[in-house]
């Protein structure tokens, strides 16, 4: 399998997709996601271990769901261009979890613009991505338990951290987010107060 038309479906159900092309190491050429709201674990695995992809889906989601993205691109190793943005403003428990953990190609991160964040919902998003240098800023002002989460960890060519707006940071929130960042030399960030191992193994 190489190519795949578009999946125009508009209505999704839970786990719809779910590991629908994982591992299919031929294809290269991804479908359009039209659907506009999304299900809970709905593209979960989707394109994961499609080791010659190199953009990723273009999808025109609005609304996201638990777990909906969770290692959707994971250890696709030649993916060098993901979308510039993730436009929900809320983000939900795991969505974006391991999205592209193990994306070792890809060097700029998608804008993450969401206010309101569910636990563990960018955990080890980009970990293992070798060559990523640019992100954008975290505007967030509260971090929920495992959201950043080595959500950076091992990005060894980062050499900024993206500016991490929140205030309130709760327990077990940012452990190992930049652990094995090892050219990073600046992290901002804004936090007044934070929970319990906030920012274990930074």
């Amino acid at each position: 399998l190489k190519s795949v038309g578009l999946l125009s479906a508009q209505n999704l159900a839970q786990s719809c997709y779910e590991k629908m092309f994982f591992g299919c190491v031929f294809l290269t050429d991804l479908p359009e996601l039209y659907a506009k709201n999304l299900e809970t674990s709905c593209y979960k695995q989707m394109f994961a271990g499609c080791t010659k992809v190199e953009t990723a889906a273009t999808t025109y989601a609005v609304t996201y769901a638990n777990g909906c993205f969770e290692s959707m691109y994971e250890d696709c190793v030649l993916l060098k261009n993901a979308p510039s943005e993730l436009v929900a403003n809320q983000i939900p428990e795991n969505c974006c979890k391991a999205m592209f953990k193990g994306c070792t190609s890809l060097e700029t991160a998608p804008l993450l613009p969401a206010t309101n964040l569910g636990a563990d919902c960018y955990k080890e998003m980009f970990a293992g991505c070798t060559n990523l240098s640019k992100t954008g800023n975290l505007p967030a002002t509260s971090v929920p338990v495992g959201a950043y989460v080595s959500m950076f960890e091992n990005c060894g060519m980062l050499v900024a951290s993206p500016e991490i707006k929140a205030t309130t940071v709760a327990e077990n929130a940012l452990n190992r987010a930049f652990a094995g960042c090892a050219n990073l030399e600046v992290i901002t960030f804004r936090a007044k107060s934070w929970g319990q191992n906030g920012f274990e193994d930074w």
